[in-house]
């Protein structure tokens, strides 16, 4: 069944700090958010086990993270989400500050470092926003439908994965709209087509796990972002919907 690990608390900004909502059904995640996802993927992950992570996002988030920090995580990726989603670290531009250490670009390399057996490879499909994912060692590549959709059916039928989607790779914030807003770059179809890829690796059990995130933010607001969601659910088959 269904259930909401997070409660909806509301269509609020979600910024990089926060959670508004986490919403499972299986080994399928939605969150207003990635900040959640690693939590997510360990919960579907055995340890003897390396999966290729396929992160299809606009943005990398792969946000620099001191090195000691990231790679003593381990027990939180395994561990109680509430304390996942509270865990601080040292405010890298304010002295004597405190942030939150999961943020929604930053939790691959957090993951990576701290439980680096856990990941056989990583597959960055992005627009190029934010930090490249060099520490990595990952293959990226320049966000188009005909890219994307020739590239995952290359891989080879036997290695387990992680899908990670971010709904704004179908917008690019250095593209803005008359009125402000980032533009549109990819049509319903891609929605639909990466959602059917996701629930045929989904029901062979090559995918772990899929954590999808909407981030309202970067996909002119919570209208446009609940709609590609509902449009990716009803695509997975998924009966996912805010209230």
């Amino acid at each position: 069944m269904p259930e909401w690990i997070v409660p909806f608390s509301g269509r609020n900004p979600s910024v990089s700090q926060e959670l508004n909502f986490l919403w499972q059904h299986g080994n399928v995640y939605f969150m207003d958010n990635h900040r959640a996802a690693a939590w997510c993927w360990f919960r579907h992950l055995p340890r003897e086990t390396r999966a290729r992570l396929i992160h299809i996002d606009q943005h990398y988030d792969t946000a620099w993270v001191d090195p000691s920090i990231a790679a003593a995580q381990a027990a939180l990726l395994r561990g109680d989400l509430q304390q996942y989603l509270d865990a601080l670290h040292p405010d890298p531009h304010l002295a004597a500050h405190e942030i939150r250490l999961f943020a929604w670009d930053n939790y691959i390399p957090i993951a990576a470092a701290s439980c680096p057996c856990a990941f056989e490879s990583f597959v960055f499909f992005t627009s190029d926003v934010g930090s490249p994912p060099h520490r990595l060692g990952a293959r990226t590549r320049r966000l188009t439908v005909k890219r994307v959709t020739s590239t995952l059916a290359k891989i080879p039928p036997d290695v387990p994965l992680i899908v990670n989607i971010d709904l704004d790779y179908v917008f690019n914030e250095d593209q803005e709209t008359p009125d402000g807003y980032s533009a549109r770059v990819l049509p319903d179809g891609a929605v639909r087509r990466l959602a059917a890829w996701t629930r045929s690796v989904l029901d062979t059990g090559q995918a772990l796990v899929a954590t999808i995130a909407l981030s309202p933010e970067c996909c002119d607001g919570w209208p446009e972002a609940e709609r590609l969601a509902a449009v990716f659910a009803h695509e997975m088959g998924e009966p996912f919907a805010l209230p």
